[in-house]
């Protein structure tokens, strides 16, 4: 099959928005609409998955090797987006990612001020190498004027993960509608799992849910080497602080789909983690606050950070069974608890640890912090095609 071909097959798709629904590592929802109009579908250009991209610091990764912290170009598709009357944050999404405009009822439009939402076409891909990219097969799909085209095995890097994960990343469409005008919620909960945002790499953002009943700083020995990894269904995602967009800084990682960003750890001009580990205060006790962009300084915004979360994993049998807020481990265990820190994307709570979380672990160690999954200060989420 030709490029031109490809390229038709990939448009036709595009067009007809075929809702994918995704196993995520919580059950998420699906919903199938109109098209939002967006940048130039027009292809002018051909690239790869990480043309726009440059390494610009190395973060370890705790096993001898490094993700590399990217810079993204995106002057290539800042005209159109500018266009669409978008400005700030939404100029710093790689241009893989195709932004448009959507109505209150998600009818296509061009004008800024009948919008109520910011379309988010993505393809599930991250701009960056990694060891769950497939050694066959190869990936093309059309971005603001751009065929962005190429093989897995170009694509694909060995990485040794703590627990083995079978999965890999495939090619997904994702459609997901942003509020422009985003309003918090008064039940302070959070959404259902699967897909919560997009990360400005072109991944997707899950919470601090873990699939099932796993334990998600267990799960966390299965993330690739920049802090990702796909779920049973091939949807390449993030829980945490993904290095290669923001690693200690206070970068824009991107939005989620009640319309607040989500930024690193730090706030403007500050080198402080936001902790949020067994805390009542209500300063950090979603994930967020209001204060000025922790990118420029400017405005008071309410926006989330990457939110630092330590837990105690005691084992029995090899199984781990987590206890968030304590943060001395348990000792005289048939089996010594593990200290774990972890810096998620969604808000205070047990780090996800149990969907239904119990009083004790099964060798009779208390749980001190027994709250439910993950409290989140989310807004209202819009509709996600595909999630």
């Amino acid at each position: 099959m030709n490029n031109t071909e490809k390229y038709t097959i990939i448009k036709l798709i595009a067009t007809t928005l075929i809702a994918i629904l995704l196993v995520s590592c919580g059950s998420g929802s699906s919903t199938t609409t109109t098209a939002a109009t967006s940048e130039s579908s027009v292809v002018t250009t051909s690239q790869t998955l990480t043309s726009n991209t440059t390494a610009i610091e190395s973060v370890p990764t705790g096993f001898g090797e490094v993700c590399s912290k990217l810079a993204r170009t995106t002057t290539s598709c800042q005209a159109a987006r500018e266009a669409l009357g978008l400005s700030g944050d939404w100029l710093a999404f790689s241009c893989n990612i195709t932004l448009g405009l959507a109505t209150s009822s998600y009818a296509p439009t061009t004008i800024y001020s009948n919008a109520t939402y910011v379309s988010m076409t993505l393809y599930s891909l991250p701009d960056y190498k990694g060891n769950y990219f497939p050694t066959t097969g190869s990936y093309s799909f059309t971005a603001n004027g751009n065929l962005v085209a190429g093989t897995f095995s170009s694509m694909y890097e060995a990485y040794t993960t703590t627990y083995e994960n079978p999965n890999s990343i495939a090619q997904k469409t994702l459609v997901v509608y942003i509020p422009i005008n985003p309003t918090h919620s008064a039940l302070n909960s959070q959404m259902p799992g699967g897909v919560v945002g997009v990360g400005v790499s072109g991944g997707a953002i899950f919470s601090s849910v873990a699939g099932n009943t796993d334990n998600i700083f267990t799960e966390v020995g299965t993330f690739d080497k920049c802090q990702g990894h796909p779920d049973v269904t091939s949807q390449y995602h993030y829980h945490t602080e993904p290095f290669a967009i923001s690693y200690q800084d206070s970068n824009l990682i991107g939005v989620l789909r009640d319309g607040y960003f989500v930024y690193g750890r730090y706030d403007y001009g500050s080198t402080t983690d936001i902790d949020v580990s067994n805390t009542s205060s209500d300063a950090y006790k979603y994930g967020g606050h209001v204060g000025s962009n922790p990118v420029t300084g400017l405005g008071s915004i309410f926006h989330y950070h990457a939110t630092k979360q330590t837990g105690c994993i005691h084992r029995l049998n090899n199984i781990p069974y987590s206890d968030d807020g304590n943060t001395t481990c348990s000792t005289g265990l048939a089996t010594a608890g593990i200290l774990q820190t972890g810096y998620f994307l969604t808000g205070h709570g047990n780090g996800g640890v149990f969907m239904n979380v119990p009083t004790t672990t099964v060798d009779g160690a208390s749980i001190i912090n027994n709250v439910a999954a993950v409290r989140y200060y989310y807004g209202t989420a819009a509709n996600c095609t595909g999630c």
